[in-house]
């Protein structure tokens, strides 16, 4: 939320946006203002342009300009308002962003079971000893990829700020994207391996077998992924997973 409170002022224009927007100051210039609810209180000498679901003039209120309000309601405009110029509404809103279907999840976790499986598939002997760093040290798997998670963006971008490393941090910049989506995958590939190893301690279960505990995990992830913090988490934890097991795998075949 964004509180500009009384008596505190903008000299020129101001454009402003947040959850929940409050302008109680003044502004010098026009004044734009986006959020799910929207209340002036104070002065804009300029036009007024405002955008939220909910729009309140409130009293005491001053606009020397014209009031454009757009929202799917009508603005709630006191009587103790001044707008001196014109009131006139500009483009609806966008609708909101609807949450993904059922036929959309479903084509989305059938994705995930394909990609995590083909992955399995050419790269079993790496997949294995991913699954095999997991084991030995869950917690520096798990940090190594927050690590490599946070601190390859900081790099790219000092590679850039220095000019002559723009063509190295294009590379990383390529490569950390990649590094994003095999490490998902990877951590789906590692998680479905130790429930696989939980139900079924075989030192070398078939392929099929595991192509099926990709499918459950990919299933259980897509129903966690229903309650947002929760789902979220889980992918998090999931993508760490990944990328910290195939970045101390790759290190220790450069080791190697």
């Amino acid at each position: 939320s964004l509180h500009i409170g009384a008596g505190s002022g903008i000299g020129e224009w101001a454009w402003l946006a947040g959850g929940q927007v409050v302008m109680a100051g003044s502004i010098g210039g026009d004044l734009k203002a986006m959020a799910g609810s929207v209340e002036l209180r104070g002065q804009v000498n300029g036009d007024a342009e405002l955008a939220g679901e909910e729009i309140q003039i409130a009293d005491g209120a001053v606009i020397n300009g014209d009031l454009i309000w757009r929202s799917n309601s009508e603005p709630e405009i006191s009587e103790g308002a001044v707008i001196k110029g014109e009131i006139r509404q500009g483009e609806p809103l966008p609708e909101s962003r609807r949450e993904p279907g059922f036929l959309a999840r479903l084509f989305m976790m059938l994705s995930l079971i394909v990609a995590a499986g083909v992955l399995y598939t050419l790269m079993r002997p790496a997949c294995e000893a991913c699954v095999a760093v997991f084991q030995a040290q869950p917690w520096v798997a798990l940090l190594t990829g927050l690590a490599v998670f946070a601190v390859t963006p900081v790099v790219i971008v000092l590679l850039f700020v220095t000019g002559i490393g723009w063509l190295l941090a294009l590379v990383l910049m390529a490569a950390y994207g990649l590094a994003l989506l095999l490490g998902g995958l990877a951590g789906v590939v590692v998680v479905a391996r130790l429930g696989l190893a939980r139900v079924s301690p075989d030192a070398a279960p078939s392929l099929g077998r595991t192509w099926l505990a990709i499918a459950v995990a990919a299933f259980v992830l897509s129903l966690l992924y229903v309650i947002p913090p929760i789902g979220m988490l889980a992918a998090t934890l999931v993508l760490f997973l990944g990328l910290g097991t195939m970045a101390r795998e790759a290190y220790a075949r450069v080791r190697a």
